[in-house]
């Protein structure tokens, strides 16, 4: 069945990390916050912080993701979210459209291609 309501989602990279807890709305993000927990990946020191911090980002439908820096990266948070995280679970297809800068839209195009072309929905 498709998401719906209000919900949370994870990938793994260094651990389970939540990405969005939020609405839903047939599958895709609707409004809530984008990494609530203040982390990109899973890896924490031993006192339980993280070793990738980043500032949990409000975000609801009709915005663009933001031009955030990711915690401890150099790579841009629509970049992040739509390149590095695509071979492992494509996070991508849970935004709506317009959600990715226009800069970001070819490679989203890209994304989803060989999403298609790889049977995986």
């Amino acid at each position: 069945g498709k998401r719906h309501g209000q919900g949370k989602a994870y990938y793994q990279y260094d651990g389970p990390v939540l990405w969005f807890e939020g609405e839903w709305r047939d599958n895709q993000i609707v409004k809530g916050t984008l990494f609530p927990n203040g982390t990109c990946r899973g890896q924490m020191f031993p006192d339980g912080t993280p070793v990738w911090p980043m500032t949990p980002i409000p975000w609801e439908t009709g915005e663009e993701i933001p031009d955030a820096k990711v915690g401890g990266c150099k790579v841009k948070l629509h970049a992040f979210l739509e390149t590095l995280l695509i071979p492992r679970c494509w996070v991508d297809r849970y935004l709506p459209e317009g959600a990715l800068p226009q800069t970001a839209a070819s490679g989203r195009e890209t994304a989803s291609a060989k999403t298609a072309a790889s049977g995986r929905e």
